[in-house]
């Protein structure tokens, strides 16, 4: 049987396809990585805006394991949060970015 108009020929495609892009999102983003990615990205914003980072830092240490030396990555947790205002709330991850990215420049300026 054919669609008697063109709402009724679409309407199915439509919501097949808005359904593919549901599941397509949801699987992306429970992913097991992701939720390191999440603890990490966490852990950097809590660190920049003084607040308690402890729990991130023992899920980032506990996934990389061996990959860094735990105590030299508290230290340079610490030199971070000395590059912003002391209770800074309204950090974003980008105004994170943006001074590591000014950072490297002008280091690299500098040699």
């Amino acid at each position: 049987m054919f669609p008697e108009t063109p709402e009724d020929n679409y309407r199915p495609i439509y919501f097949e396809a808005l359904d593919l892009i549901n599941t397509s999102i949801t699987d992306r983003f429970n992913r097991p990585c992701y939720n390191v990615f999440h603890n990490v990205q966490n852990l950097i914003l809590k660190v920049v805006q003084g607040l308690d980072y402890e729990a991130e830092l023992k899920c980032v240490a506990n996934f990389y394991t061996t990959d860094f030396n735990y105590e030299l990555l508290r230290t340079q947790l610490e030199i971070l949060r000395a590059n912003f205002t002391p209770n800074q709330t309204s950090v974003k991850i980008t105004d994170v970015t943006v001074l590591q990215s000014n950072d490297s420049s002008s280091a690299r300026t500098s040699i």
